[in-house]
């Protein structure tokens, strides 16, 4: 049986991105940022996003931003935007780093202070194998609206399978980096089953994550179900509801004959389901923004138990002063 390698992301650097002039944050398993409205908590986890989408699709991208301009701090298209990450990968110390410009980006890693992956969006890219550092070839071009010209595909999203190692860990960690602001309409709406069985950013697609996980992966689904009957004993079952190609919830409830459908399940317990999915299907770091709205605030107590007890990393964003007399400093 393969022993499960340690990981730990333990810190982040964003330089020049959005309100972001330059903000170091140290992590540890639960974060919790604090701040009124336009304080710069959002902007932190749309830097996560980003770095998220350039290592699964491999090229920066995000939602509701045209170019690079309206990411760069101060709207400056001259500036250097950097996103940094460190981590822990078993008994080795890893960073990793991408640097975006308006035309181009540089991504590099380092495992215990040695270079091991430097690539361009240009396609000169060098990465560690047991032989030493070799000649990586670019992947394919793609087009991001936030740069001005094509670009080679990041390394993270398809990383050579002679790299070592940690760097196959790395590109992993980055890429079930996930950020969630959950909307009660987006989670109750209906999923076909040809979409990615992926969890959306406001909820979207939680019928047929469920199912996905029902389906293949019954011990995650069981553990899922369990947890939220812990935390709302009314419920029975969680029922992954299929109709022709298109999946929703339902719920059986204790001493109701019919199960509930999504129009009849309170938003809060929705959320609620939404975020013990997303922090039980196996992400390195799950961001959660707000997630006292719509929530009864005697359940505060209860996400911060979650958030504490999940296999994930959990950094939060609130200005509720009721969820902060639930977290010990």
């Amino acid at each position: 049986m393969t022993e499960k390698i340690r990981t730990k992301i333990t810190k982040i650097h964003i330089k020049n991105f959005l309100s972001l002039k330059d903000v170091e944050i140290e992590l540890n398993k639960l974060n919790v940022l604090i701040g009124p409205n336009a304080s710069g908590k959002s902007n932190i986890i749309r830097a996560l996003e980003l770095l998220a989408s350039h290592a699964k699709y491999g090229i920066p991208t995000l939602p509701g931003y045209r170019e690079f301009k309206e990411i760069a701090h101060n709207f400056d298209e001259t500036t250097t935007i950097t996103i940094e990450v460190e981590a822990v990968i078993g008994d080795h110390d890893v960073k990793y780093s991408l640097n975006l410009r308006a035309d181009d980006y540089i991504e590099q890693a380092w495992i215990d202070n040695k270079i091991a992956l430097e690539a361009t969006g240009r396609g000169r890219a060098r990465i560690l194998s047991q032989r030493g550092m070799i000649e990586a070839p670019g992947g394919g071009f793609l087009r991001s609206r936030l740069l001005e010209k094509e670009v080679h595909a990041s390394l993270l999203m398809r990383m050579p399978s002679d790299a070592i190692k940690e760097l196959h860990i790395l590109a992993q960690i980055l890429k079930t980096i996930s950020t969630y602001s959950f909307i009660p309409e987006r989670i109750r709406a209906r999923s076909s089953v040809s979409e990615e069985p992926r969890l959306g950013r406001h909820g979207e697609n939680l019928a047929r994550t469920l199912l996905h996980l029902y389906l293949e992966d019954r011990k995650a689904f069981t553990i899922i179900e369990e947890t939220l009957k812990s935390l709302i004993p009314e419920v029975e079952e969680i029922i992954p509801h299929l109709e022709g190609t298109e999946g929703e919830i339902w719920l059986k409830i204790k001493e109701i004959k019919e199960p509930l459908r999504p129009a009849n399940i309170s938003d809060g317990t929705l959320r609620i389901l939404a975020y013990i999915t997303a922090l039980y299907t196996g992400k390195q770091l799950v961001a959660l923004e707000e997630p006292e709205n719509c929530i009864h605030p005697h359940l505060l107590e209860t996400i911060i138990d979650l958030a504490r007890k999940s296999p994930s990393q959990v950094v939060i964003t609130t200005h509720s002063p009721y969820l902060l007399d639930h977290i010990q400093p």
